[in-house]
């Protein structure tokens, strides 16, 4: 099913694409050099890199550091598990709510919406741009691929693989852990993804407690700095001790155990067939990779940013 979306989708890609290079011409020559420096300067930026206060320069030696680097990142500190489908922490309790009901094209239109464009495509070559320009019989064949997902309890292999590249954020651009990994991941996968996002927000929601703030619609942690200020301005005012703790994770993402997240969602009530999904999702991953290959490499499943 997987196999015949791609064929669809890159079949009405050639129109796309003639329309898209008509588009393109219109850049100014200015625009287009900036453009090429800027790739330029991306390339570059790897030239030198560590992360273990060595220094190593060439190709071989900085993919292997990096190999090295996410290695230790992605290992769980417990008892480690070859996959996430067979570690007990990440057991589903067999409990089913109503029967799911099919993915219909009006949801894959509204997630459709909220994808991007000029985002990198995963290893299928589907773009969103591409997605949008399919009309009618692109979301047709999405619709079933997304309800054999859903029912089948299992996702297309192709989902599960991404190639990572490495973002540079910001402070010593040789230094590795100020770089941020970003999974090269199917467009098709993120769209079911945003369907299944979409379904699940409002269960979600019903469980978080009122102290969060971040991540939540119709929330803001400036609701919680107004009220920090507020409690410090009564402090000095009554001259009273104050303590307040502030905590920042490092590698926040990278950090996330899907077990753990897994164990969330049941204590959420959310129906076990959706979370079966997931743990198919988690079951491949790979390091980063400065090549244009696409290839995997055995990791602790984390939480993937792309």
């Amino acid at each position: 099913m997987n196999d015949k979306l791609v064929e669809t989708v890159h079949a009405v890609g050639a129109k796309f694409c003639k329309t898209r290079r008509r588009r393109t011409q219109k850049l100014s020559d200015h625009t287009l050099n900036l453009m090429a420096i800027r790739r330029e300067m991306r390339l570059q930026s790897l030239t030198d890199l560590t992360a273990y206060r060595h220094l190593v320069s060439g190709t071989p030696e900085i993919l292997s550091e990096i190999e090295r680097f996410y290695g230790q990142l992605y290992t769980s500190s417990l008892e480690p598990h070859a996959s996430v489908n067979n570690d007990p922490r990440a057991s589903l309790i067999r409990h089913y709510s109503d029967d799911i009901a099919d993915v219909s094209l009006s949801e894959i239109r509204v997630a459709l919406q909220h994808l991007k464009n000029g985002r990198a495509p995963g290893e299928d070559g589907i773009t969103a741009e591409l997605l949008k320009a399919g009309g009618t019989p692109v979301l047709e064949v999405l619709q079933k691929l997304f309800n054999s997902v859903l029912h089948g309890g299992t996702t297309p292999e192709a989902w599960s693989r991404s190639a990572v590249v490495l973002f540079f954020k910001k402070g010593d651009n040789a230094l590795l852990k100020n770089y941020r990994p970003i999974s090269l991941l199917s467009r098709v996968y993120v769209l079911f993804s945003r369907v299944i996002t979409n379904r699940l927000a409002r269960r979600l929601d019903d469980f978080q407690p009122p102290e969060q703030a971040g991540f939540r619609k119709g929330f803001s942690t400036i609701d919680h700095i107004h009220t920090l200020r507020q409690i410090v301005q009564k402090i000095e005012e009554y001259n009273l001790p104050l303590c307040l703790v502030y905590v920042d994770y490092e590698k926040a993402f990278d950090s996330i155990e899907i077990w753990a997240v897994l164990q969330s969602l049941q204590r959420c009530q959310v129906d076990c067939r959706y979370m079966e999904v997931l743990k198919c999702f988690y079951s491949t991953d790979g390091y980063p990779s400065t090549e244009s290959e696409f290839e995997t490499y055995p990791t602790a499943e984390r939480c993937k940013t792309g």
